[in-house]
């Protein structure tokens, strides 16, 4: 086959024609995955597996993927979607099989999924699943998409600490920040304060910037103007292990965890701060009990939610001033992203200062 020719097809039947010449890398998250499933069918598969594509995807984005699987199969492409999204799996899918904890715990229809009272007592949590099971018995119908909770944080300011005043100095302060690549501006003016024990949310879609402002945060980018200042002391120019050391912490996108490694070898590597292993590991299966239970437990083979468990109490063991927790929910089912942000609050209560960095605001 005329690879040009092929090439073209798929554009054409992906929808790729206003980008086709542009290169990958400036492309939205959205265009790129549909260039990503364009190489795979480059290769005129008779089974296409896909693992979370939905990751990192708009509500609009995974709504066009959705109907690009959709016609992949019913062109009679077989088509294996890993996937935690419902509305993609509920959009894309005819049979189902859901796993939790590795056994499959039901299949079926998308109908059947929905209306499954042990798929949504897993993915929802029990007394949520009670109350979306009797919205579907009043309603008798079904929408397409599991409904998600109200929002766990979004910002939020725990309660002043003893002594602070009305001058209280900020954690972190950023006043019209401009930062880019070249000549180009991602962010232009960008200002916000962080007080001592508050949780502060940064949201925006793929391409916002927030990405570019964590880097000119974290010291991995220096501002083309503005100032940024922690605990009242401008910090623009200070590399990144400068600030690690003066109390700035982050988890990133992805968790940044040592899948190689086991629970306690990854807690050890926060053991640079002079506090004892065992303290840290006793601080750490303290605040997550389901740590102390994989401690053996290679970190790469656990849950989503367990690696990312993992990533918080690493980050919580070198005693930081604020935490920068990027994209926490991303991969994740809304009941472990309820019980993550539940110790989210409980840790801004102790006095932490929290950043968090999130795509969806009903997150």
């Amino acid at each position: 086959a005329d690879p040009a020719g092929l090439a073209d097809a798929l554009i054409e039947r992906l929808g790729l024609g206003d980008v086709a010449h542009q290169r990958v890398d400036a492309l939205p998250t959205g265009r790129a995955r549909l260039v990503e499933v364009g190489r795979a069918l480059a290769n005129q598969p008779r089974v296409l597996l896909l693992d979370e594509p939905s990751s990192g995807l708009n509500e609009a984005e995974t709504a066009e993927l959705a109907a690009v699987l959709a016609d992949l199969a019913q062109q009679g492409l077989a088509v294996l979607l890993v996937e935690h999204d419902m509305s993609l799996v509920m959009g894309s899918c005819q049979d189902i099989h859901v796993l939790d904890f590795g056994r499959i715990i039901a299949s079926g229809s998308p109908a059947e999924i929905q209306r499954s009272e042990v798929v949504l007592s897993a993915y929802l949590g029990k007394e949520r699943a009670e109350d979306v099971a009797a919205d579907l018995a009043d309603n008798g119908a079904l929408d397409g998409s599991v409904p998600a909770g109200e929002p766990a944080v979004t910002a939020r300011a725990a309660a002043p600490l003893p002594g602070a005043g009305e001058a209280e100095v900020p954690v972190l302060e950023l006043r019209d920040v401009r930062a880019g690549y070249g000549e180009f501006d991602v962010i232009d003016g960008v200002s916000f304060a962080i007080a001592p024990g508050e949780v502060f949310a940064l949201l925006g879609p793929n391409g916002a910037g927030k990405s570019t402002t964590l880097k000119v945060i974290a010291g991995l980018l220096e501002p083309s103007g503005g100032s940024v200042a922690i605990c009242g002391r401008n910090v623009v120019g200070a590399d990144a292990d400068a600030l690690s050391r003066a109390g700035l912490c982050t988890v990133p996108e992805g968790r940044g965890i040592f899948p190689n490694l086991t629970v306690a070898e990854n807690l050890w590597m926060a053991t640079f701060t002079g506090t004892a292993r065992a303290e840290v590991e006793e601080l750490a299966y303290q605040r997550f009990p389901r740590l102390g239970e994989r401690r053996t437990q290679t970190a790469g083979t656990m849950s989503g939610g367990e690696q990312q468990m993992l990533a918080m109490a690493r980050a919580l063991a070198t005693s930081p001033a604020l935490l920068v927790l990027d994209e926490l929910s991303m991969g994740l089912a809304p009941l472990i992203v309820e019980d993550l942000y539940a110790q989210v609050a409980e840790i801004a209560d102790s006095g932490l200062s929290i950043l968090v960095v999130e795509q969806f605001a009903h997150e």
